[in-house]
């Protein structure tokens, strides 16, 4: 199964993508994880403290220069 995107530009679609990259950003700190072709999902398991911050995620192909913002984020909460 290919992880492929579709990328949109003022509401319209544009093009599909093969996205490598995902990039998440919350308290501060950005994150960069690599996708592979196979990949479903990409996971990231980072410490954050106690408090508001925004969150910032984007998927991006390097090949076709194109980073977008991914539209669904899933929070585990662990103590």
């Amino acid at each position: 199964m290919l992880n492929t995107f579709n990328a949109k530009t003022n509401g319209k679609s544009s093009k599909e993508f093969s996205a490598d990259k995902a990039k998440l950003k919350v308290m501060g700190r950005t994150y960069e994880k690599r996708i592979l072709p196979t990949d479903t999902k990409a996971t990231f398991e980072i410490e954050i403290n106690k408090g508001d911050s925004d969150l910032e995620t984007w998927v991006t192909a390097s090949k076709e220069n194109i980073t977008v913002p991914a539209y669904f984020v899933t929070i585990k909460y662990y103590e």
